[in-house]
Formats: structure tokens, C-alpha cells, sequence
């Protein structure tokens, strides 16, 4: 997906001309786990969790 993301970038800027940022993010909820089937509780957030592929 990072690759990707990159590819996607690059076609953009040259498309667009000068770029002067590159910026990467994830919506907040995707750092925290789904619910544990054995436990019924929230798995503890994982901040690396689908916030990195570059």
C-alpha cells in the first residue's frame, strides 16, 4: 500500500507541478483493535496498527 500511496503521489505532483508536502494519516479509530470474542472487551489501542506501509 505504501508503494502505491508513493505511485499515486508522484502522478499528482507532476500533474499538479511544484508540491511541497507529502502527507500520510489514518482516521483515529483504526489504531483501536476490535472487540475480543473471548474476553467481550475493547483489545488495548495499538498505535501501529494501519499507520504505517511508507
Amino acid at each position: 500500500i505504501g508503494a502505491e500511496f508513493i505511485a499515486v503521489f508522484e502522478e499528482e505532483a507532476s500533474r499538479l507541478g511544484q508540491v511541497d508536502f507529502l502527507a500520510q494519516g489514518t482516521l483515529y479509530p483504526d489504531v483501536i483493535e476490535s472487540k475480543d470474542s473471548e474476553s467481550k472487551e475493547s483489545a488495548k489501542i495499538k498505535t501501529h496498527h494501519n499507520v504505517g506501509g511508507l
